[in-house]
């Protein structure tokens, strides 16, 4: 951040450096626009100043809106629900199993 301030006033407000600004602001919307499927774009913003400018974007582009605390592993640990449907169900089985299997040992 500190490479785009141009100076500080003596009571701590920040000048920006505009032209450093709109080069980054350029660079990331080619970015967003080399994105085929804009669902695939995600805004990620935690506070209030950032998730209204992240609603606006997200409602222009149709790109994923993550507002609030940020779960890590979002991206990475992502499941299908199929699998997760079965793998319940492959878990109730064995519950009631061993459910039945108890009670005959109870039983005896």
């Amino acid at each position: 951040m500190g490479q785009h301030i141009y100076k500080r006033k003596s009571h701590g407000i920040c000048i920006i450096n505009l032209n450093r600004t709109w080069e980054k602001l350029s660079l990331a919307a080619q970015a967003i626009l080399a994105v085929k499927n804009s669902a695939d774009v995600s805004v990620i913003s935690s506070r209030n100043t950032g998730q209204r400018a992240g609603l606006k974007f997200g409602a222009a582009t149709a790109a994923t809106l993550i507002t609030g605390l940020f779960t890590p592993g979002t991206f990475t640990n992502q499941r299908p629900e199929e699998i997760e449907k079965e793998e319940q169900a492959a878990t109730e089985k064995a519950v009631i199993r061993e459910e039945f299997q108890g009670m005959d040992h109870a039983s005896s």
